[in-house]
């Protein structure tokens, strides 16, 4: 399974493919860190969650709670470890658009939230990181509303886009999804706080855990 969703990224050959269950998100979980590894270009849409290459080991594993304690302890490690795909030489280019009330949902507690939002402005000094915060305020529709998505472009392989989604996620290649993606995306974009007006805002909604 592992091989043929990697055969998707380099040449985008076959239809969409969707896997479900507990077993394929295990699969899944190694053909994303392939992704990540291999992409020169992330793009997150995150309207419920920090993003996962933006988490801290307490906000996942809060996140993550209900799950044996030995699967939760591997699945909290290897995703504070994807990070440091974004950390190496030739790291690839990370743009996230985070929902405002990310910041404001008290995943973990004042005590965890706050570290959280400092490491995602720790981590947005790199330069190859760019935070934007999609404001709460907007009273129209806006693709944070239709849910999280990440899409990875390679150096020479056609574009993916993946859902996750609780037990399950699809990955999207076709060219007029991807381009439809892409394009919402841009268009989010204007909506969106500039990165230093989202650093800004991030750091106030930290002040604001801190002082609890």
């Amino acid at each position: 399974m592992r091989d043929r969703l990697i055969d998707m990224a380099r040449d985008a050959a076959e239809p969409n493919w969707l896997a479900a269950g507990a077993k394929s998100t295990h699969k899944e979980l190694t053909t994303l860190i392939e992704f990540e590894r291999t992409a020169t270009h992330i793009l997150e849409v995150a309207p419920m969650l920090v993003p996962g290459l933006l988490q801290t080991a307490d906000y996942a594993r809060t996140v993550m709670a209900g799950l044996p304690t030995e699967e939760l302890d591997m699945r909290v490690t290897t995703r504070v470890g994807r990070r440091d795909v974004l950390l190496r030489p030739g790291a690839p280019r990370f743009d996230t658009l985070i929902d405002e009330h990310v910041l404001q949902r008290l995943i973990g507690g004042h005590s965890v939230m706050g570290h959280q939002l400092r490491h995602i402005i720790a981590m947005a000094e790199q330069p190859n990181i760019t935070v934007q915060v999609v404001p709460s305020d907007l009273n129209e529709w806006h693709l944070t509303l239709e849910g999280a998505f990440i899409l990875f472009e390679f150096p020479k392989a056609a574009p993916i886009i993946n859902l996750e989604h609780f037990r399950s996620s699809a990955f999207l290649y076709d060219e007029d999804d991807i381009r439809d993606y892409i394009h919402a995306a841009d268009t989010l974009r204007q909506t969106a706080m500039s990165p230093t007006e989202s650093l800004d805002t991030i750091a106030r909604y930290a002040d604001k855990m801190e002082a609890q």
